[in-house]
């Protein structure tokens, strides 16, 4: 260490030397290199008390020296670029000492030089924006000076500038979103100073951007949400200043959030989302300034989001539900400023969203379901921001989701629907925000949904089965969120479902007639109608070989299987010496949404494992509603292919809806009608007057009563193991044609239903 710190001094007191020239006498020079030793010293001291690593030891060392040469080029009488550049160099050469490498050496002499010109520059009253420019400046110098490339030197440029400028700001007493703006304007402005084009100018941006939200107390993704409409609304105010038109604004900004995005981390659906977002606030501000009414801005807002989504990578739907969101949000602002109760603020927000999905080309059913979303949305964030529960705050975006449906048009199903499903995630989002568990977050979606169906007038049973897909799909979305890998995701969202549909038996009949839910509740008491997918493995192609010989290659075969649901697998056949074999086999399997496929291509071998050719995960969202056809590429492909896909072809079968309700309902006969009418009398009212109810059908003259009562004894003899007692009283013969009806364990024309169990084998037992 002595060594080191000695080898220090001496380039430190070079640097005086360079800098100083002869104005610096020698015993001034050994005075100063005796000042460096002791500083160096210290600072290592102190950095090694903090449990720092050695690298950041050798920084705070060189940072200490690089300060006594900035001590020194100010007694030469050195102006404050020479003493930045002065304390820059002098730090470079003590890190190098130090043992930093020349890349990071150079970083440490730009950060000094930026922090040392930034002092002097508040020092002499500079404005904020002129100090973080100035210390950009004073960065790039020393980093190219002390062997950084001009892309190196931009990006310490543009860092040095984002840090300077988020301690300014925070030493100012400013807001996080401001100190986030600040700090990635600064960091912006001195990328391009620095050479930098517009694209890595934002990702810098960005990077600046997203530090200053963490170090102001902002989570990581938050700060980087930040960080994202921060450089967008940077973007947006120089496109203005450069005499864009406001389209052209919006878009840029767009663009900008979305470089920023990803340079902070986020994915690319995270990226595109806040792109669309940004966008279309830029241009709803420049729409309220050019005086449109509160209609026109909300509008011109969708249609920027749109198109800032689709120029991030969003396909045309969500697209469309991106345009709808921003809508909804920017109408919400205007409806507040104005005055509006939060009821009516759900209800403008609702239609403009509304309004902005047709207008991106959304069928009636998809717009009203954005208009529920945003309804939805905005009443939580109202109720919320008032103090309510979490419990209030799911009843009430699902009650304003179900209204805003309603106006858009939806009918009463599909209104509570929606209800639910903006409820159940409104739940989600607050658990997850409270820090509960997956199992918690689970059951608060699946209550939420639950309860807000059956608010809306859907019955329990049903309600019932939409929350537990609701759940699935919470826990789905929160594991992918937390970084799981599609597979344990979906294996937790399929843990999920079957402790909801446990809880779910418990309180409520497992009997549902909702189409597109859940397949474990039953249709109509005589089969399971659940919804399928046909999946059709079509070909592949740029498969590697994985067989030994001349004239051998690979013998492939494709593993479909649908993650999280036990024994839901297919396998083609085998199509030999063929990198581009077509199999073109289909399977059909029931399916739960939300739930991904994964395909997988071996090689079969014989005497030995099969060779791994590459495998895919085909996400729901990928497939779910509409289908999907294409190719996918393949993942551990092997090195010597260059790329390969799978062609796939997959299809969605929901139950149609009048075959559900032609199983629901079958036609009644007259005697049917009979049973059922005095079945429905002997439930609903009490005994004494469910017995009145059954002499006066009794007594009727009339030939169909008589063979209504001869079905009645039928029926009852189909229910109970024993004959019925002949002195039986009518209500309860009533009940039992009631229990007929709606008992899914009895056919529909009476008779007993008949189960067909087969024993097909066993695997893993234990030896006895």
């Amino acid at each position: 260490e002595e060594q080191d710190l000695e080898r220090m001094a001496q380039n430190v007191a070079a640097a005086l030397v360079e800098f100083g020239g002869d104005l610096l006498k020698k015993q001034e020079v050994e005075e100063w290199l005796r000042k460096t030793q002791e500083a160096a010293e210290q600072a290592a001291a102190d950095a090694r008390a903090a449990g720092k690593s050695e690298e950041d030891v050798a920084r705070e060392a060189a940072y200490a020296a690089g300060r006594v040469a900035a001590d020194a080029a100010r007694a030469a009488g050195k102006s404050s670029d020479d003493i930045a550049a002065a304390a820059g160099s002098a730090a470079a050469k003590a890190a190098r000492a130090a043992g930093l490498n020349a890349e990071q050496a150079a970083m440490a002499g730009a950060t000094l030089a930026s922090r040392v010109r930034a002092e002097d520059a508040e020092a002499e009253g500079k404005s904020m924006d002129e100090i973080a420019e100035l210390a950009g400046e004073a960065a790039r110098r020393v980093g190219r000076a002390t062997g950084l490339s001009m892309e190196g030197s931009a990006a310490a440029s543009a860092k040095s500038a984002g840090e300077v400028a988020t301690r300014l700001a925070e030493n100012a007493g400013l807001r996080p979103d401001e100190i986030v703006k600040i700090a990635g304007r600064a960091a912006a402005r001195a990328g391009k100073a620095a050479g930098m084009d517009e694209e890595d100018a934002f990702q810098a941006a960005g990077q600046a951007a997203h530090s200053a939200g963490i170090s102001a107390g902002m989570s990581k993704d938050d700060a980087a949400s930040a960080a994202a409409v921060a450089v967008g609304q940077v973007a947006a105010d120089e496109a203005r200043a450069g005499g864009m038109t406001a389209a052209e604004v919006a878009a840029f900004a767009g663009m900008a959030a979305c470089l920023a995005a990803k340079a902070a981390g986020l994915s690319e659906d995270r990226a595109a989302t806040l792109a669309a977002s940004t966008a279309g606030h830029v241009a709803a501000e420049d729409a309220r300034g050019a005086g449109m009414t509160a209609e026109e801005v909300s509008a011109v807002a969708g249609r920027a989001a749109s198109v800032a989504g689709a120029a991030a990578g969003m396909d045309k739907k969500h697209a469309a539900a991106a345009s709808a969101s921003v809508s909804g949000e920017v109408a919400a602002e205007d409806a507040r400023k104005s005055g509006m109760s939060s009821q009516e603020v759900a209800a403008v927000a609702g239609k403009a969203a509304c309004a902005s999905a047709k207008a991106a080309g959304m069928d009636e059913e998809k717009a009203a379901q954005a208009a529920a979303a945003a309804a939805g949305q905005v009443a939580a964030e109202d109720c919320r921001a008032a103090g309510m529960s979490a419990e209030e705050v799911a009843a009430a975006a699902g009650k304003a989701a179900c209204n805003a449906a309603q106006a858009a048009g939806a009918d009463e199903e599909q209104a509570a629907q929606a209800a639910a499903i903006v409820a159940g995630r409104v739940a989600a989002e607050d658990a997850q925000t409270a820090g509960k568990t997956l199992e918690e977050i689970a059951s608060a979606a699946c209550q939420a949904s639950c309860q807000a169906a059956v608010a809306a007038g859907m019955d329990e049973a049903d309600a019932a089965a939409l929350g537990v897909s609701i759940a699935r799909q919470a826990v789905l979305d929160t594991a992918k969120a937390m970084g799981e890998t599609p597979e344990a995701a979906s294996a937790l969202a399929a843990q999920a479902h079957e402790a909801e549909s446990e809880k779910m038996r418990v309180t409520v009949p497992a009997k549902r007639k909702l189409k597109k839910v859940d397949s474990m509740f039953v249709h109509d008491g005589s089969e399971l109608e659940t919804m399928k997918l046909r999946v059709t493995l079509v070909s592949a192609r740029g498969l590697r070989n994985a067989d030994w010989g001349l004239f051998n290659k690979s013998d492939p075969y494709c593993v479909c299987e649908v993650l999280g649901q036990a024994g839901a697998k297919f396998r083609t056949k085998t199509i030999n010496d063929n990198l581009e074999p077509t199999w073109d086999e289909d399977w059909t399997v029931p399916y739960d949404e939300g739930v991904a496929l994964k395909f997988t291509v071996k090689d079969e071998d014989f005497g030995k494992s099969d060779d791994l050719l590459g495998d895919a995960v085909l996400d729901s969202k990928d497939f779910f509603p509409h289908g999907f056809v294409g190719e996918i590429p393949l993942a551990r492909a092997g090195r010597k292919a260059q790329a390969a896909y799978l062609s796939v072809k997959v299809d969605v079968i929901v139950p149609k809806e009048d075959e559900q309700e032609e199983h629901e309902e079958p036609e009644d006969t007259p005697d049917d009608k009979e049973s059922e009418a005095v079945a429905e009398s002997a439930l609903d009212a009490s005994a004494a007057e469910d017995a009145k109810a059954a002499e006066e059908a009794k007594a009727a003259d009339s030939i169909a009563a008589e063979e209504a009562a001869a079905a009645v004894v039928e029926e009852a003899a189909c229910y109970a193991p024993q004959t019925a007692d002949a002195d039986e009283p009518e209500p309860q013969k009533a009940a039992k044609r009631k229990l007929k009806r709606n008992d899914s364990m009895f056919a529909n024309d009476g008779a007993a239903a008949t189960l067909k169990v087969t024993l097909v084998g066993a695997r893993g037992l234990r030896n006895a």
